[in-house]
């Protein structure tokens, strides 16, 4: 915003903040962080539900200060450990059936492999077979309680592009069940709070498009663990100060983060008041530390 002008270069940042108000799906997170600068082939695959997605292997053209490229180093959920000596030979067979055969000790040989690969193009390999794997219900089951969303979405940050696009593309299959998506809101929240974070970052978040049920979720009848990283991430918003010239600009803007959350239109701080009394101690020390 140095220019003094509010020209959003995360517009897509909507998607992130869709998903966590329940109104979108895990590809969004793409469009946030690429700026949409990839090429992807489609394949349907048997038996598929509605929205999911066979995945074939992509050629990805990272956009030079997009946000996928600021990105590439964040952890989102954990460092990974690093490769074991015959991961490509215990799992080759696995990657090259067809995913309506895989039974359940082949998708825990993925995951496991997955987690321990510091080779890209495996990375890729194995993240293909599970998103393709996903098309099917009982894998999306599956892989939930095989802790899979969680392992799979540690490389939203991965450093190669095409591994974080096969990681959105795996994620997408994924949220195609209630279950999951829970689990895939926690995942979003934690991308949020990792980006919110970053002092650099906010001026472009606050721009973003933001459905107002976002609001909404501050409630007592949140689940707690996403309470807190809401409040966090709200926490994070609060201590970011704009100018008089960039808050007039972000008011005119009426479906923004900036109005949705941080206005003083915003519903935001009386539902915060109303959080003071909620019987966790800790989401109270949040929203004290906010509204202090």
């Amino acid at each position: 915003m140095g220019d003094g002008s509010v020209t959003p270069r995360l517009g897509n940042m909507k998607a992130l903040l869709g998903i966590v108000a329940g109104a979108g799906a895990s590809y969004g997170i793409y469009k946030l962080i690429s700026g949409g600068s990839f090429k992807r082939n489609k394949k349907s695959a048997t038996n598929e539900g509605p929205g999911v997605r066979s995945s074939q292997p992509s050629q990805v053209t990272l956009k030079p200060g997009s946000l996928l490229a600021k990105v590439s180093g964040l952890d989102v959920v954990c460092a990974r450990p690093v490769d074991t000596d015959g991961v490509d030979v215990a799992s080759g067979d696995i990657i090259h059936q067809s995913p309506g055969n895989l039974e359940p000790q082949h998708l825990k040989m993925l995951l496991s492999c997955l987690k321990t690969s510091n080779n890209p193009s495996d990375r890729c390999r194995f993240l293909l077979t599970l998103g393709n794997a996903a098309a099917f219900t009982v894998n999306q089951n599956l892989i939930r309680e095989y802790e899979g969303i969680y392992i799979i979405a540690g490389f939203l940050s991965d450093p190669a592009a095409e591994v974080r696009v096969h990681t959105l593309n795996a994620l997408n299959n994924l949220c195609m069940n209630i279950p999951n998506q829970e689990q895939l809101k926690v995942q979003a929240l934690k991308v949020l709070v990792n980006l919110s974070s970053n002092p650099d970052m906010v001026d472009d978040i606050v721009q973003a498009q933001a459905p107002a049920s976002v609001v909404l979720l501050f409630d007592a009848r949140t689940a707690p663990p996403v309470l807190l990283r809401l409040l966090t991430f709200a926490g994070n918003l609060k201590a970011w100060t704009p100018s008089a010239q960039v808050a007039d600009e972000l008011r005119r803007k009426q479906d923004c983060l900036f109005r949705v959350m941080l206005d003083e239109s915003s519903q935001l701080h009386n539902r915060l008041v109303q959080l003071l009394s909620h019987p966790d101690r800790e989401i109270q020390a949040q929203v004290a530390r906010i509204l202090t």
